[in-house]
């Protein structure tokens, strides 16, 4: 997963996530432990009295350059989708528009095994983009720059039923 998928900080980012959401769990995240994979999603966006009332799905990827054996055509390029993800719940639920939400990039959807605990949803290893700011000003289209934590892209794994849209 580090080195085909770009999930540099894997280990540490689960291992946050599980301190998190299994404090009394004695289980450490590990380089040997398997995870399924999958390379994409369907999501059902919520609704968003914005948009409509129908239920929309969204179609997610994040798989790495998959070769073709056929030799016929040439292999599929990586594919890293970026998406908006809950960052502040309360925010997101009681504010308009983007409040609560950060963009980052989709690379790993996996299923947490289950020695780790039980967890309903797929997780996804996310790079986070710094906040949103105000659009450019001539192009008016918002700006996204990677978020940095020492110089290396800071990076989280979440739940899919966190991530709203690509």
């Amino acid at each position: 997963l580090q080195t085909i998928f770009g999930a540099i900080d894997f280990i540490p980012a689960l291992q946050t996530f599980l301190n998190h959401h299994f404090p009394c769990s004695s289980v450490s995240a590990s380089n040997y432990d398997w995870f399924d994979v999958f390379k994409s999603i369907l999501l059902i966006l919520p609704k968003n009295s914005h948009v409509s009332d129908l239920k929309w799905l969204n179609h997610l990827q994040a798989h790495p350059p998959i070769p073709n054996h056929e030799h016929c055509k040439p292999a599929a390029p990586a594919h890293f989708d970026v998406a908006f993800v809950v960052k502040d719940c309360d925010a997101w639920k009681s504010g308009t528009g983007l409040d609560g939400l950060q963009v980052a990039q989709i690379h790993v959807i996996f299923k947490l095994p289950s020695h780790y605990g039980n967890f309903t949803h797929p997780l996804t290893y996310i790079k986070w983009f710094c906040p949103l700011h105000d659009p450019e000003p001539t192009t008016n289209l918002y700006q996204l720059v990677r978020s940095t934590h020492n110089q290396q892209c800071f990076a989280s794994v979440v739940s899919m039923q966190d991530v709203l849209q690509a």
